[in-house]
């Protein structure tokens, strides 16, 4: 239970920060208390599904998208810029889009960078 609770954590956070949001700000949208929110990130409580459903909705991720990172599987980091760019690409006009699929299908064909 403890693996579930940091990673809704991770991925409540990390789609918030990717929003732009404080974490007051994401409280007072979906009418809970900061600490709620607070404590959710820090994985200390599981969120009920209303809460959750709140918190998908206002941050324009799935619940699926909050339940499924494994913070194993991915660094916070890589966690927070895929929310990131999420949160941009929901913001396009789509004309733009196939555009920013140019741009990603360019950087997948590069060679790795990593060592």
């Amino acid at each position: 239970m403890s693996d579930l609770k940091r990673i809704i954590g991770t991925n409540v956070r990390s789609a918030r920060i990717a929003s732009g949001l404080t974490q007051e700000q994401l409280a007072e949208r979906i009418e809970c208390a900061w600490e709620t929110i607070s404590k959710i990130e820090r994985g200390t409580n599981l969120p009920s599904v209303e809460t959750l459903q709140g918190i998908a909705a206002t941050l324009h991720v799935s619940v699926d998208d909050l339940l499924s990172h494994s913070v194993g599987e991915s660094s916070l980091t890589r966690v927070t810029l895929e929310a990131k760019i999420s949160a941009l690409v929901r913001g396009l006009d789509e004309d733009d889009l196939p555009v920013v699929i140019r741009i990603l299908e360019a950087l997948t064909d590069r060679p790795s960078r990593k060592t």
